[in-house]
């Protein structure tokens, strides 16, 4: 009886994947089916959190156990002829059916079969830096909530601004913007950086920006629009004709730099969209210029470029925000009314608002007008924007914020906003991506365990008792 040999081998960009080559005892009788078996094998294990080698070793089972038979489709096997092969005493002990490797993920299982259409799985594994597939800092790859975790589809940026005092440290060739991105370079799974627009490309052309990026291995994530203190009597919402027009043209402008930088978004944040005092503004006309200056900057941007607005409850320049809340941003992106507008969630902001940022999450998600996300932290203090690392103050919100993330299946990248007065910038960065990382497996491990059945049914009891089991794992003030 011949021997058929499977031997796999994977390359990727930002990883080496070791070759497993292994074979099973099989009576070959055709062989046109077995790549495509393969992939939907690989494919199947991959969204249901299984580890690389696992995924590699599930797609050789099924195209094994395809070419012993005969059809195109008849041919391919079931979940638990696969699970059979594997279980064999000759599968090499990279894959373990089991608690570790199957159990754990099986409210997934039931949804998915060998013959399903799995390419729209929404998983984007462009690098192996960009994913979460890996196991956190400190964590014990073979335990049940997190050794076998499913991939998440994003990548991260971290706040340019902040590379200010290591950039000049490291004598990179002084303290500028191409030196900060040099410095983001050196960052351990950061893959993009959001730039600010005017500010960070004066004195610079476009293209040197660009090859900046280039030689630092990084993307252009999205433009922040940030308006000069010329907009200090408001921006879009700014009294004079003139002006508002301005301010319009300049945020066409970030779009077309955008474009050229093949970022996916303007994200406009205004402190100056707001007034101070009791009768200062007209509440209703200026409501709508913001609505008409959104309507004119989308229509004025490259049809592939999104723009969204990102609310802050107070600022100094403004203590009252004409866009104060989660709810008044969907009325805007309601009125505005284009499907290139949505909005960007800043967790700070969020917490200053009051508001609960995943149940905000929830909200935006479900209308479809989560288009970026900020991450970080504070304690919240009156009028204070802490900026800090994510998840450091309020565990608990930061794992119902990334599992919402999960439930909404958000598609844009993870913006790491904080403010490294003290830190040293390239550690925090590489802490919050660890820290978001360590937060999807539990996100996922309090999922497989139940967790969004007991918000159906308000089980706070439930709710805790589970956080108590599960979140020690990964939240180390528990």
């Amino acid at each position: 009886m011949p021997l058929l040999q499977v031997c796999i081998s994977l390359l990727f960009t930002a990883c080496t994947v070791k070759a497993i080559p292994y074979g099973w005892p099989l009576q070959r009788l055709v062989s046109a089916e077995a790549d495509d078996a393969f992939r939907a094998g690989f494919a199947v294990a991959l969204v249901e959190g299984q580890r690389l080698q696992q995924c590699l070793l599930f797609g050789a089972a099924a195209g094994a156990l395809t070419v012993t038979r005969k059809g195109a489709v008849s041919s391919l096997p079931n979940r638990q002829e696969v699970e059979q092969l594997l279980r064999s005493s000759d599968t090499p002990a990279a894959y373990s059916v089991g608690a570790a490797a199957g159990e754990q993920h099986s409210h997934k299982r039931a949804t998915i079969s060998m013959s399903e259409e799995v390419a729209g799985s929404g998983s984007s594994l462009d690098t192996c830096s960009s994913t979460c597939s890996s196991a956190p800092a400190g964590s014990d790859s073979s335990s049940s909530s997190q050794g076998s975790s499913s991939s998440c589809p994003y990548k991260f940026a971290y706040r340019l601004n902040s590379m200010g005092a290591a950039a000049s440290q490291q004598r990179c060739g002084g303290d500028t913007v191409p030196c900060w991105i040099a410095q983001q370079g050196k960052t351990k799974g950061l893959d993009m950086v959001d730039l600010n627009y005017p500010q960070h490309f004066a004195g610079l052309q476009t293209d040197q920006v660009r090859k900046a990026l280039i030689a630092a291995g990084l993307q252009a994530g999205a433009i922040n629009m940030r308006y000069p203190a010329d907009f200090h009597l408001g921006a879009l919402t700014n009294a004079d004709e003139g002006m508002r027009d301005k301010a319009v043209q300049l945020a066409v402008g970030g779009c077309n730099t955008a474009a050229e930088l093949g970022a996916s978004q303007l994200i406009i944040w205004s402190p100056y969209d707001g007034y101070n005092y009791h009768f200062e503004v007209d509440y209703a006309t200026t409501w709508q210029h913001m609505v008409s200056g959104l309507q004119q900057i989308v229509a004025g941007c490259p049809p592939n470029i999104k723009v969204s607005w990102e609310f802050k409850p107070t600022d100094a320049a403004s203590r009252f925000a004409v866009v104060p809340s989660t709810g008044a941003a969907l009325l805007l992106a309601q009125e505005v009314s284009r499907p290139q507008f949505g909005l960007t969630l800043d967790i700070g902001h969020l917490l200053m608002a009051g508001e609960n940022p995943a149940h905000s999450i929830a909200m935006v998600g479900r209308a479809g007008k989560l288009f970026g996300l900020h991450l970080n932290d504070a304690h919240v203090k009156l009028g204070a924007e802490d900026g800090l690392a994510f998840g450091a103050v309020n565990p608990v919100m930061a794992v119902e914020v990334v599992r919402w993330l999960q439930r909404t299946r958000y598609d844009g990248h993870i913006y790491f906003d904080t403010f490294t007065f003290i830190e040293q910038p390239v550690r925090e960065a590489e802490y919050n991506i660890r820290r978001f990382k360590a937060l999807w497996f539990t996100a996922l491990d309090l999922a497989a365990a139940g967790i969004d059945e007991l918000a159906s049914r308000r089980n706070s009891m439930a709710v805790l008792e589970l956080l108590e089991r599960h979140l020690h794992r990964t939240t180390f003030y528990i």
